[in-house]
């Protein structure tokens, strides 16, 4: 008896112990870690993922947002064209995601700019690392309760509504399944020993280095998982970590030199001493909205050199404190310590010590991170729940409030996202001065013909960056439309001042001389416009304009002919072009001209009594009256004289 009591309490040891290298190992505490077989895990499991949907479904209705979405989907060319080597060998904003790319580049064959699929793609992958992080917490040896709660926090929390939300940010829900497969897998494989599991390790890592550069992270993170499972620091182990810091090391840099490349890294701005209080003050911040989501915005807006607020020279002794705190656990567990280096590993690589973007926070950056933290959390409470019974329905309860209260936080916040007009407005209703804020809204505005809050966005943007030239170029812009021609060429001028490579803003100027009539000015604009971009194409319809102005005919024929090439079904400029080749007496030409015009839109008064000219001309005189008629019909004042003259010359 005596025998099979010590044999039964050794097995009991053996299940509380954490897991070891020892070959075949239980990394879970189920049995064979078949989770799968126990009905109440898997009702749970469904209950996850079904409430982190109803939490981030409301996206579904969002539009796309001027905020990189335009960039990186409907506006960038290797994704519009499907051109993989393109997306490949190109970066888009000095951002090198092309694994990325290519899905944008796969939905948009198949949708076009439908944003509904989009958000779609992007909340499918959250739910499916939602479910990813449940088998990563149950194959580190949480309870399935605990790993549940884990993966629920994951799937609520409201600073991951960025990511999921921002259809640019599948960078994030895409790195993110293929970081934690990767992850999933190395576990397997040091459970199993099974070398399929190691070939995923590193298929995945390096499908998650082509979706966002954060994955370099990676290889720290499986040095903790070595640790959490007490694998001794060796040399061996070490070794068998280089080709994944390789692999990390190439893709960083690539990364850094993209960025730089693009003007994205300002190492300047700042003193070293304030660089490592942006540092820690960002760590503090997203440890605080780890449990207190407050305040979330799309921009944090750098503070001003010379400026910080007190609170952020005490930040390094908060964290100092805390890793002290951290440190005295490591003598009773290691799984606090694992949590919370889990999070530095992975967010240290987008702490803004240098500068890098719009803002040194970003919501985004916590989509991984959290992960050791949602961990540390639910260690702690159930090792409350385990060894102080009167506390379990206290703890029950909170679990249950915060969940409830994550899951309202996060569901309302994904009507920040619905367009760029809200997402914006909700920056500056928390930050006041964001020029990029101003500048983005005034971009919607004028896109959806808003005109005076446009304006009015541009106007306050060049208070807050007064040498802002696109700024000015696009309020001028705005003063054209609404024949403010007087302040449009203003704003023109000085936008011109301030960005002298500003290619819209020649265009611009030269419609204005035209209208004017100023054609040596205008003509002087417009070339200075193409040599700027030389695939500008409305560059070439604007100098045609001015070449028509001129009766100069063959050279606006050069031009139009250079414009279709690039938009080939704009019935105005078959139109005009026909116009040319009659004026040069090449009816036939001319006439063809007139017919494509009428086929691409065939209610336009013009492009008839146009056509009637030479159908005239070519002997058609019947043909050239029905035009008239036609045309009379659709608006154009044809006096009876002319319709009475080509009648008796029928």
């Amino acid at each position: 008896m005596k025998s099979n009591e010590k044999r039964k309490g050794n097995n009991n040891q053996a299940t509380t112990k954490m897991p070891t290298e020892k070959r075949g190992a239980s990394l879970t505490p189920l049995q064979n870690g078949k989770w799968w077989k126990n009905r109440n895990t898997v009702l749970l499991l469904l209950a996850v993922l079904v409430i982190t949907w109803v939490v981030i479904s409301p996206n579904l209705k969002a539009d796309f947002v001027n905020w990189d979405d335009d960039e990186n989907v409907y506006k960038n060319e290797n994704v519009t064209s499907f051109n993989v080597h393109g997306i490949f060998t190109t970066p888009v904003i000095g951002n090198y995601n092309p694994l990325t790319n290519l899905t944008f580049a796969a939905e948009y064959h198949l949708f076009k700019e439908q944003p509904f699929y989009y958000h779609l793609d992007n909340n499918i992958l959250h739910l499916i690392n939602t479910f990813l992080v449940f088998i990563l917490i149950l194959l580190l040896g949480m309870q399935p309760v605990w790993a549940l709660f884990v993966a629920l926090l994951f799937g609520i929390h409201p600073m991951h509504v960025e990511s999921v939300s921002w259809v640019t940010e599948r960078k994030d829900v895409l790195f993110g399944m293929f970081y934690l497969l990767s992850a999933v897998c190395y576990l397997l494989h040091f459970k199993t020993r099974k070398i399929s599991y190691l070939a995923l390790t590193y298929l995945f890592f390096i499908l998650s280095l082509f979706s966002k550069i954060q994955a370099v992270s990676l290889p720290l993170t499986l040095l903790l998982f070595d640790y959490l499972l007490q694998r001794p620091l060796k040399i061996k182990l070490i070794i068998e970590k280089i080709p994944y810091f390789l692999l990390s090391l190439g893709v960083g840099l690539l990364g850094i030199y993209f960025l730089r490349k693009q003007g994205s890294i300002d190492p300047n701005v700042y003193s070293f001493v304030e660089r490592i209080l942006m540092g820690t003050y960002t760590l503090c911040v997203y440890l605080a909205k780890a449990l207190v989501p407050y305040e979330m915005s799309t921009i944090y807006p750098y503070p001003k050199t010379g400026e910080f607020e007190w609170f952020y020279y005490i930040t390094p002794f908060i964290l100092i404190a805390l890793g002290y705190l951290v440190y005295r656990t490591i003598k009773h567990t290691r799984a606090v310590a694992f949590g919370v280096l889990f999070f530095l590993v992975n967010v240290i690589f987008v702490i803004q010590v240098v500068s890098a973007g719009q803002g040194f926070i970003a919501d985004r950056f916590t989509y991984i991170p959290y992960i050791g933290i949602f961990y540390v959390f639910a260690f702690a409470l159930s090792r409350l729940y385990e060894q102080r019974a009167a506390l379990k329905p206290v703890i029950i309860g909170f679990t249950l409030i915060v969940s409830l209260v994550y899951a309202g936080i996060a569901r309302s916040h994904t009507a920040v996202w619905k367009n760029t007009e809200t997402l914006f407005t909700y920056v500056l209703d928390h930050h006041k001065n964001v020029a990029t804020a101003y500048w983005n809204r005034g971009n919607y505005y004028r896109d959806h013909k808003i005109i005076d809050k446009a304006i009015a966005d541009y106007s306050y943007l060049l208070k807050i960056k007064p040498l802002e030239g696109p700024g000015y170029i696009s309020r001028g812009k705005l003063y054209f439309d609404t024949k403010e021609f007087d302040k449009a060429l203003d704003d023109f001028n000085i936008g011109l001042k301030y960005d002298p490579q500003n290619k819209d803003g020649y265009s611009n100027r030269a419609g204005i001389y035209t209208m004017r009539q100023q054609f040596d000015l205008a003509m002087q604009d417009i070339n200075k416009a193409l040599s700027l971009d030389p695939t500008m194409k409305n560059g070439y319809r604007n100098r045609a304009i001015i070449y028509f102005n001129r009766n100069d005919y063959e050279n606006t024929i050069k031009d139009l002919d250079s414009y279709l090439t690039m938009v080939p079904d704009d019935a105005a400029v078959f139109d005009m072009r026909g116009l040319c080749k009659f004026r040069l007496k090449k009816y036939d030409a001319a006439l063809q001209d007139f017919n494509t015009a009428i086929g691409l839109k065939a209610d336009m008064a013009s492009f008839y009594e146009n056509r009637s000219l030479a159908l005239w001309k070519t002997g058609n005189k019947p043909s050239a009256l029905e035009d008239v008629k036609k045309a009379q019909q659709l608006g154009s004042k044809i006096t009876p004289a002319v319709l009475e003259s080509l009648d008796k010359e029928k």
